[in-house]
C-alpha cells in the first residue's frame, strides 16, 4: 500500500505476518511517520524498530 501525504512525502506499508515495514520517500518524512507510529502504538503495546537514516 502506498500513501502519498503531499509532494515527496509518499509513505510505503508491507504487511507481514507479525510485522508491517514501513518505507518512507525521505529521512524526514520517515521521522514524522516514526513519531507518528511510536504514538499511536502505545495503546496496543507495538514494539517499533526503525532502521535508517
Amino acid at each position: 500500500m502506498q500513501i502519498e501525504m503531499g509532494p515527496g512525502a509518499v509513505t510505503v506499508l508491507r504487511p507481514k505476518p507479525g510485522e508491517l515495514h514501513v518505507e518512507a520517500s525521505s529521512p524526514e518524512f520517515g521521522d514524522v511517520v516514526k513519531r507518528h507510529l511510536e504514538r499511536f502504538g502505545t495503546r496496543d503495546e507495538l514494539t517499533l524498530t526503525w532502521i535508517g537514516d
